[in-house]
């Protein structure tokens, strides 16, 4: 199930998941992962990021959202 961010310069960034892999599209700009506990576990600009299952929160900008794999 893809996750549409709108983030502060309007562009379009589509997050969506296939199998334990994260994938961004329309991606301009440094994001970064956290796992539930708060923790930082990613910060970069890969178009893909391949993940243990889980609850993620991705942050983009001010633009937060929750990605489970």
């Amino acid at each position: 199930e893809p996750t549409a961010l709108d983030n502060q310069t309007d562009e379009d960034v589509l997050i969506y998941s296939n199998g334990s892999t994260l994938y961004f599209k329309g991606l301009t700009t440094e994001y970064k992962v956290f796992n539930i506990s708060g923790k930082l576990i990613y910060k970069g600009t890969e178009t893909s990021l391949s993940l243990p299952k889980g609850s993620y929160i991705v942050r983009i900008n001010n633009q937060v959202a929750k990605v489970v794999l």
